[in-house]
């Protein structure tokens, strides 16, 4: 008998998207499966339209919160109402295939494996983008982190992977916050096994108004200080990948100094580059270069914002936004190569 997979989807005003988001789940080849549907006290029409699909649904169970706690919380919620074996998760704006559940829990009996990832598409206006790995590859719990921290095929992402449900006795992901999803690295720390499989089944919708992609103050702040804690604990519990995770000590701070010049009246980014915070990133920079997870251009923008004062930092700015752009026509032009 095939085990039950319980699907979390956290919902909060997502009425223009929800029905093609839902329609994906319902129409799963995976028999054994349930969905569960948490609403984060929408103002809009997706409890109704909750009501309406498990009407029509036996598999589908909602979830009402009372007030509206953010993906993390929602997710939260739908953990401790899952009956499950396994755990897969979705977000209201994206997709899936109809096979995606049926590949992800197939092949996560077959390799008895704690956690399983398929690839995705990246799809932001007209664009897709394939992201996925080469070939089936199974991990160890440390060469999983690795793959993590590093954010290439491994992504920080809940939504395409099938985790066993125990993984998530006594762990919560944060709430009312944007990337509560960086939070997976605990549940990475102590599953056993880890099984990247190669072909992409989940469709991630790139919006400007998503929680991750609103362009808040807060949603750096939640970004920069959630990398900043993962460092510190990794390098308390897995010191020996130091030269993994020393990398986000430096994200942290580009994302900080990018909130600072774009929010220079926001009270909590003020203090971001005092004397006792910058000390931190003087005193990882030799490590991060040292463990060559950054590149040239990022390497430059590590070494201007270590002198701190402003004018340097705007310089760092433009450094980072260099950056990007070559990241972007480099992977434009790979793109362009493949489709020949």
């Amino acid at each position: 008998m095939s085990p039950l997979v319980s699907v979390v989807l956290p919902i909060y005003n997502a009425e223009p998207y929800l029905r093609k988001c839902l329609d994906s789940l319902v129409g799963q080849t995976y028999e054994s499966l349930e969905i569960i549907l948490v609403d984060n006290a929408s103002t809009d029409g997706s409890l109704a339209i909750c009501r309406e699909y498990s009407e029509k649904d036996g598999r589908i169970r909602i979830v009402c919160l009372d007030d509206n706690y953010g993906c993390g919380g929602g997710r939260n919620a739908g953990i401790a109402a899952a009956h499950g074996e396994y755990i897969g998760f979705a977000d209201a704006d994206d997709y899936a295939d109809p096979d995606m559940y049926s590949y992800l829990a197939e092949n996560a009996v077959f390799y008895q494996t704690d956690i399983t990832m398929c690839g995705f598409y990246e799809e932001e206006g007209g664009s897709v983008r394939k992201i996925c790995a080469p070939s089936l590859t199974r991990y160890t719990r440390d060469e999983a982190l690795r793959e993590l921290l590093l954010d290439r095929i491994v992504r920080n992402f809940l939504w395409q992977k099938l985790f066993r449900v125990r993984l998530f006795s006594g762990f919560s992901l944060p709430e009312r916050c944007a990337y509560d999803d960086l939070a997976i690295y605990g549940v990475f720390k102590i599953a056993d096994t880890f099984l990247c499989l190669p072909e992409a089944k989940y469709h991630y919708l790139i919006r400007p108004d998503s929680d991750c992609h609103r362009n808040l103050a807060s949603v750096y702040l939640n970004r920069a200080d959630f990398l900043l804690r993962r460092a510190e604990d990794l390098g308390k519990t897995h010191p020996h990948l130091k030269s993994f995770y020393i990398a986000d000590i430096y994200k942290a701070f580009s994302h900080y100094n990018e909130a600072a010049a774009k929010f220079p009246e926001n009270a909590d980014l003020r203090g971001v580059f005092a004397p006792e915070n910058l000390r931190i990133l003087r005193e990882a920079r030799k490590d991060i270069i040292a463990s060559g997870t950054i590149g040239f251009l990022a390497r430059s923008e590590l070494n201007i914002m270590c002198l701190g004062a402003k004018p340097f930092r705007m310089l760092a700015l433009r450094t980072h936004a260099l950056m990007i752009r070559v990241t972007v026509f480099r992977r434009n032009r790979k793109e362009r190569r493949n489709r020949l």
